[in-house]
């Protein structure tokens, strides 16, 4: 069993980021938004999830919260806590393929991510080995321009 149903209403924060908190919710009804530096210019949304987990990336790694959880309708979730994760899932065999499954997703999104960063630095490499070629070129004709110039006015 679950330590703790809670409720939400639309709008409510229900974990927010850089927070240290030792349990994760099992989302049971409603969908809630995933949102990095919420409520401030430059924030995020980086998901909306039903029927789902969150919160279990900072329980399982102790870690604090990488972004904030938004209720983004009336939602009801199960709160379970670090003390009582392990017979959570005794209790419920059949959930731990669901929290794969969410891990799996989470880990595969972020494979994506780290892949599309990578080639953007690439593409960035590139671009500045052409600019300093041209760079190089430029400076090349600069000093032969100026051994020129040099040579005229002796």
């Amino acid at each position: 069993m679950a330590d703790k149903l809670i409720d939400y209403k639309k709008g409510d924060i229900i974990s927010k980021q850089g927070s240290y908190e030792l349990w994760m919710y099992e989302i049971l009804s409603g969908t809630v938004g995933i949102y990095q530096n919420y409520g401030e210019s430059d924030e995020k949304k980086i998901a909306e999830v039903n029927d789902n987990y969150v919160g279990e990336m900072g329980l399982i790694s102790s870690m604090p919260r990488n972004a904030t959880i938004v209720a983004m309708d009336d939602v009801l979730v199960a709160q379970i806590e670090e003390q009582t994760f392990v017979e959570y899932f005794r209790e419920h065999p059949d959930k731990i393929y669901s929290l794969i499954c969410c891990l799996a997703d989470r880990l595969a999104s972020i494979d994506t991510e780290v892949q599309s960063v990578s080639n953007t630095i690439k593409d960035m490499i590139a671009v500045e080995e052409k600019n300093e070629e041209k760079n190089g070129a430029l400076v090349n004709a600069m000093k032969k321009f100026s051994s020129i110039f040099k040579s005229r006015s002796v």
